[in-house]
């Protein structure tokens, strides 16, 4: 699959998680991703990763927070919640 979105011009794709390691997750439902995983969503050619879901502050402000931090210092384009 790396393949076919790293030759995209632009791939766009929606974190269903965050990826953070503060916050705390809510007590109904809270969708997490470990940050170390970042580099795997680059290698995968992704460009623009969008926030901007129903689990947005599943890990509340800080949480989100975090995850914006680590993405956008990873390189993603922003869109969404940040």
């Amino acid at each position: 699959m790396a393949d076919v979105t790293r030759a995209a011009d632009v791939t766009f794709a929606n974190a269903e998680q965050g990826y953070c390691k503060k916050g705390n997750p809510s007590s109904i439902h809270a969708s997490y991703s470990d940050p170390r995983i970042i580099p795997a969503l680059l290698y995968a050619g992704i460009d623009v990763l969008s926030m901007a879901n129903n689990h947005t502050l599943d890990w509340g402000a800080d949480g989100l927070l975090d995850s914006i931090d680590r993405l956008k210092n990873s390189g993603f384009a922003s869109c969404g919640s940040w």
